[in-house]
């Protein structure tokens, strides 16, 4: 998500509300959604199948009510309250951090 300030505009997790610092690995998807490692790395712990209907904060996509999904249980106040990510945006963005080298992050798929 972002924020902007008088000097510009601030990049932060819509997750956990982290700002980053271009140092911290994160991933944009669509309308400057972002989600962070640490992020990807709950949501790859902690997806759940079921509930309700539901769009994708990253991917936009539609999904229907039992998807694959995960949103922070109780999100700070600096979060996005209704960001949710799909079971196929969190195999992407684990995927692509498992790519990054400086991302100190590995991935196999499973």
């Amino acid at each position: 998500m972002q924020h902007e300030v008088d000097d510009g505009i601030i990049i932060a997790c819509d997750f956990c509300g982290t700002e980053w610092d271009q140092v911290k690995p994160m991933v944009e998807g669509h309308r400057g959604a972002v989600i962070c490692l640490d992020c990807v790395k709950l949501a790859l712990d902690n997806a759940v199948t079921g509930g309700s209907a539901f769009t994708c904060t990253l991917c936009l996509s539609e999904r229907e009510a039992g998807s694959s999904a995960w949103r922070v249980p109780s999100p700070p106040d600096r979060a996005n309250a209704e960001a949710v990510i799909c079971g196929s945006c969190i195999q992407q963005t684990a995927e692509a951090f498992g790519k990054d080298r400086s991302a100190d992050f590995s991935y196999d798929g499973a």
